[in-house]
């Protein structure tokens, strides 16, 4: 890791916590999901929506680990690459947010 500059490990470190910040999101999700089945409320597009949300920490827990490799190889361009994907739905709903309110 001595040839990746400290700034690029900075970014890198500053995405993946925003990534684990947003499990909270997710979490809240699912209590709502919850709480749809149990007023019986819930359709289709609820299953296939819990169905999508319950991979999303394992999509995190790959691209951290895909990232961290990268880094250990000394490919920090790569490894910036794929924590910016990592961090695409999480930036964009931060996008919408402010934007709505």
């Amino acid at each position: 890791m001595s040839n990746v500059k400290p700034a690029v490990l900075a970014v890198i470190v500053v995405l993946q916590l925003l990534q684990v910040v947003s499990l909270a999101a997710w979490l809240f999700a699912i209590l709502f999901v919850g709480a749809a089945w149990a007023e019986e409320q819930a359709n289709a597009g609820t299953v296939a929506f819990v169905a999508a949300v319950f991979g999303y920490p394992f999509w995190l827990l790959g691209m951290g680990v895909t990232t961290w490799v990268l880094v250990r190889r000394r490919s920090a361009g790569w490894a910036l690459a794929v924590a910016v994907i990592a961090s695409v739905p999480v930036l964009l709903l931060l996008v919408a947010m402010v934007l709505a309110g």
